[in-house]
């Protein structure tokens, strides 16, 4: 029988290159023998591991080529596959350091070629470092190397013994390992116990990732079971797989927990927003809203990096939290599985930073033993349109800012409720509003400080101060950037994270095009506009303001004219009209016309006009370099009074003249003019939102109808305006799908 010990063995000096094995030297009390961690590690029970590394009696010794929190899923699952198949690891061995800590075992893995360093590294560099320890020090030992290979939940708690004798204290491995498997055991019991006949077992999926698809592997299917659940996929184990969407629809799913590799609930909750986007197009999002609707939205989002992606103890809290998602609709399942103690607690909640996940302190009032209930969210999907002031929607301004003409925010207990399609209840969790890290960003700024915490990702967030004080943009898409974003090339990255005003794109004047002044000879017009703004929103009423401008001022306007587009800051479409930034970018690329982009925050937090001030202020400061000033704001609305009047008092006070090209006292009086140059562009406009008022069997007017003669017709018969100048629909303009880009203009 092998003789249990529990005393550390002399030297011990402990390298973990795995998240789980931080934790577990943490729960087998050996974090005062922990030396080095990965990039990667964020939990080592007993102390406060960032707090250590700050004070270098920690080292990470480990980087990565993926920064998964600037890219997509689609980027990440790209790039990772890339380095599959040209044999490369994802992440490197910084063998200085590691010198530097003089480890005498290192916990590694060879089971997931991208969840740690690439075994053979290890092993190469552990053994060169081996020989110059005994040459330099007279260490006679070689650094030892163990692998830690779990398939399954008994496997994982076998790696719990393994790394304890490795350290000296077997027994402490072995009551680790009996206190884990027992508690699987007493969630299964608790559940089984405690559910009445009539109440079949949930199937869960599990989505281990979402672009593409991928279900849960390894140990996820025995959590499944243990929380009560069947596993609707991976029933014998083993790795994930991709799976089809197609597959994935014709499954029986009653409950689906996205807890994506890597990710905490923050960030999966946000992927998950981006699913449910009906403008996003992209075949996982059309796949997962799909999904969406097929278990009437019994969609969850957890900490997948804490609680599924890592075999160590945690493992027992993920089981917990498929019990409290799976069973949530019936409270006293739910009420058993909480009184088990199993759950996160606020105390173990952890957040993302720059420098890895760091913990937050329980809000005020809470105890650290208190269940987190921010460690699950349940995404529902408000279809409903919030009512609004004014009951127009304002197509340059973001929902819930606090123009006269958009939707406000109903806040109901701890549920949110944001308005406009699209929009999300969420339980157990309230989202920190986007005005939140504005006033952090200002209290932090009037302080003098370089940076704040982000309420929502922990990430510390350089302030304005600290931009200013570099001097320059530094390219990097920065939140809080005061130089538009100028130095940032990558336009995809600009679009995603600019929070600012910025050119989106910039059109090269004829005269420097050509090397030659161009007499213009196609303007029309007495009244010259000059240096021109178009407020665009990227629908039918803004593009034929622009044809008619070009039509009036002539081509050479092209020259002078920017295009300026508001759009939601966290949605990244122009409100109502529910069109993506990157179209509004298609589009001027294609015109070939300047581009402003301005995001907007909600709730106020930066008003509209404060905002919109910023993006004229960043064309003015482009203008002044060739002497040039703002003379004209134009606008596309076509006979709303209220509007021209709102934008005359809020604008006018500026000095430039507002024009109205399109606009009628008469509403319809100009109608079908306007829908006979609609023809002559040959630029398709098709339906890209429906908002109107209608109570009566399938909806008469859908996104993606081809805005005609067919439907003006129907909004005639409805009683609608048949341009929806009342917001009763929008469209998309698909101007380069025009015969040619003179046709889209005018021009010919």
């Amino acid at each position: 029988m092998t003789k249990l010990t529990d005393t550390p063995a002399e030297g011990l000096r402990i390298c973990s290159l795995l998240p789980s094995s931080t934790e577990i030297v943490g729960r087998l009390s050996l974090h005062e023998h922990l030396v080095a961690v990965t990039h990667e590690c964020d939990e080592c029970p007993g102390i406060i591991l960032t707090d250590k590394i700050e004070q270098g009696q920690i080292q990470r010794v480990t980087t990565s080529d993926i920064n998964p929190f600037a890219l997509s899923q689609g980027e990440i699952d790209a790039k990772v596959k890339e380095s599959i198949r040209d044999g490369l690891s994802l992440y490197g061995l910084d063998e200085e350091k590691l010198r530097i800590t003089k480890p005498t075992v290192v916990f590694t893995q060879a089971l997931c070629n991208v969840c740690a360093p690439a075994h053979a590294d290890v092993v190469e560099t552990c053994q060169r470092l081996s020989d110059k320890f005994k040459s330099d020090l007279g260490m006679t030992q070689p650094v030892k190397v163990v692998n830690l290979e779990p398939n399954n939940v008994s496997e994982v708690g076998d790696t719990f013994v393994q790394v304890a004798r490795d350290c000296g204290v077997t027994d402490r491995g072995v009551r680790l390992r009996s206190e884990f498997m027992g508690h699987f055991q007493l969630i299964q019991q608790t559940i089984a116990q405690h559910t009445p006949p009539s109440i079949i077992q949930p199937r869960v999926m599990l989505c281990e990732w979402l672009d593409p698809i991928f279900d849960g592997g390894h140990w996820i299917n025995e959590l499944i079971r243990s929380a009560g659940c069947v596993p609707v996929y991976n029933c014998e184990g083993g790795k994930s797989k991709q799976r089809s969407w197609e597959d994935v629809l014709a499954k029986d799913i009653d409950c689906v927990v996205v807890a994506c590799c890597g990710f905490d609930v923050a960030r999966n909750r946000e992927d998950v927003r981006t699913m449910l986007n009906p403008a996003n197009g992209s075949e996982a999002a059309v796949g997962f809203r799909k999904l969406y609707d097929k278990v009437n939205g019994n969609v969850f989002v957890v900490n997948g990096n804490r609680y599924f992606a890592r075999p160590g103890p945690s493992l027992v809290q993920g089981a917990a939290l498929i019990a409290r998602c799976a069973y949530s609709a019936h409270r006293a399942v739910v009420d058993q599985i909480e009184s088990l103690g199993l759950l996160p607690t606020v105390g173990q909640r952890m957040v993302h930073t720059e420098q890895g996940y760091v913990h937050v302190q329980p809000d005020q009032g809470a105890r650290s033993a208190d269940i987190d209930r921010q460690s699950w969210v349940k995404i529902d999907r408000d279809v409903s349109v919030a009512e609004t002031s004014s009951k127009i929607p304002l197509r340059e301004a973001d929902r819930g800012t606090q123009s006269p003409l958009v939707g406000d925010r109903a806040s109901e207990g701890n549920t949110e409720v944001l308005s406009g399609t699209g929009a999300f209840q969420e339980e157990s969790y309230i989202d920190p509003d986007i005005e939140d890290y504005i006033r952090l960003h200002e209290e932090a700024c009037a302080h003098n400080k370089r940076s704040y915490i982000d309420p929502l990702t922990g990430y510390h967030v350089f302030t304005r101060v600290a931009h200013e004080a570099r001097g320059k943009c530094c390219g990097g898409g920065c939140r809080h950037c005061p130089f538009a974003h100028t130095n940032v090339k990558d336009m995809k990255k600009k679009m995603k994270v600019m929070m600012q005003p910025a050119y989106l794109h910039e059109r090269v004047e004829t005269v420097a095009r050509e090397g030659r002044p161009k007499e213009d000879t196609t303007r029309t017009a007495p009244e010259d506009f000059g240096n021109l703004v178009l407020f665009w929103s990227g629908g039918k009423d803004s593009y034929l303001t622009l044809r008619e401008i070009v039509r009036t001022q002539g081509s050479g306007v092209l020259d002078r004219l920017t295009l300026l587009t508001t759009f939601g800051a966290h949605t990244r479409t122009v409100a109502h009209q529910e069109i993506g930034i990157e179209v509004i970018h298609k589009q001027a690329e294609f015109l070939d016309i300047s581009l402003v982009g301005v995001p907007l925050t909600g709730g106020g937090a930066v008003p509209y006009l404060e905002q919109l001030e910023k993006g004229l202020a960043l064309i003015e400061a482009r203008l002044a370099e060739t002497g040039r000033v703002i003379d004209t704001l134009a606008f596309g609305d076509l006979h709303l009074q209220h509007i021209k009047q709102w934008r005359d008092s809020s604008l006018g006070a500026r000095g430039v003249r507002l024009a109205y090209p399109l606009f009628c006292a008469e509403a319809g009086s100009n109608y079908k003019q306007l829908a006979e140059d609609l023809e002559r562009s040959t630029t398709p406009c098709v339906v890209s939102a429906c908002e109107g008022d209608f109570k009566g069997g399938s909806f008469p007017i859908n996104v993606g109808d081809v805005y005609g003669e067919s439907v003006r017709e129907t909004s005639r018969a409805l009683g609608w305006d048949e341009f929806a100048e009342n917001g009763e629909f929008h469209t998309l303009a698909k101007v380069w799908e025009a015969q040619s880009q003179a046709h889209a203009l005018g021009l010919c």
